[in-house]
């Protein structure tokens, strides 16, 4: 509470002295009397503080209202200075200079065309820009009304998205990761926009691409199986002993213990005319000792001026 408050309420609590008619002071006591006249010096007093409170607190307002008065003058000044250098233009850049030679004249007017060739630039720029920004809104209006979209959406451009966004009702300002985040909020807050003819191609792409990848997956366990299947059966042959004969020799190098090769020409070639070639050789029921649905083959070694 404020002391302007306290001096209000000091006044407004001093109870008025009473009105009594005249015999009524005549038929009092003089105790009565002498009573009543300290109830009366009380009230005069407890007015009289009350009044000098609220006179001290008029003092310290009108105080305050002086120094408010001041600087509201001196933030009017600095207005009135700043509206005048405006108006006066001392902001702007003044092209003068002090001519003292054809030299500096040459000089000022070659500094001259370059700066209107820059601004001719500059405006030509500027006009190209609006223009560009005017077709583009042009576009984006025009695909947001009659476009059906495909497509990620992932691999759309700031238009593209722009076009899409105002087509389901959102905003289109701020960058593309913000846009894109709208429309995808927008997908997942309303699922049957993906019966749309229009959007349906974004939702497509999707169900294509989890089909293709339960198939793919299908075809790679059936692939692995194959695989290992075909590897049970045509195992790569694996020599007794890792050193090679000559070839000037005709020792044979025997692979012995290993499945049927898948045709029977497979033959292993090598670049260079002194190394051998390997022929498969298929032994008879009597040279192998094994039964014809073993089906057990050798490889013997010839040398390329000797062949099989």
């Amino acid at each position: 509470m404020t002391r302007s408050a306290t001096a209000r309420l000091d006044l407004f609590t001093v109870e008025p002295p009473k009105i009594v008619s005249l015999e009524e002071d005549q038929r009092l006591s003089p105790d009565e009397m002498l009573t009543e006249l300290r109830s009366v010096r009380q009230r005069l007093m407890g007015a009289y503080q009350a009044l000098g409170r609220a006179l001290s607190q008029l003092s310290a307002s009108n105080a305050h209202c002086t120094n408010i008065r001041r600087e509201l003058d001196h933030v009017q000044h600095q207005l009135h200075n700043v509206l005048k250098k405006r108006e006066r233009g001392s902001s702007k850049k003044i092209k003068s200079r002090f001519l003292t030679s054809r030299n500096l004249r040459a000089e000022f007017d070659r500094e001259d065309a370059e700066r209107q060739e820059r601004e001719r630039v500059a405006e030509e720029r500027n006009r190209q820009k609006e223009a560009a920004n005017a077709e583009s809104a042009r576009r984006v209006a025009h695909d947001a009304a009659n476009r059906y979209f495909f497509g990620r959406i992932s691999s759309y451009k700031k238009d593209d998205l722009r076009a899409l966004a105002l087509a389901l009702g959102v905003s289109d300002e701020g960058h593309n990761k913000d846009i894109r985040a709208r429309i995808e909020e927008k997908f997942n807050s309303e699922p049957d926009l993906a019966n749309n003819e229009r959007f349906a191609g974004l939702f497509r792409r999707r169900t294509r691409r989890r089909t293709d990848q339960v198939n793919a997956s299908d075809s790679d366990s059936d692939s692995e199986s194959e695989g290992r299947r075909y590897d049970q059966r045509y195992a790569t042959p694996q020599p007794l002993s890792p050193s090679y004969p000559s070839s000037s020799t005709s020792f044979p190098a025997t692979f012995t213990n290993q499945p049927a090769p898948p045709h029977p020409d497979y033959r292993l070639y090598y670049p260079h005319q002194n190394q051998p070639l390997y022929y498969p050789y298929y032994p008879s029921t009597s040279e192998s000792g094994y039964g014809e649905l073993q089906q057990q083959y050798q490889y013997r070694f010839y040398s390329p001026y000797n062949p099989p």
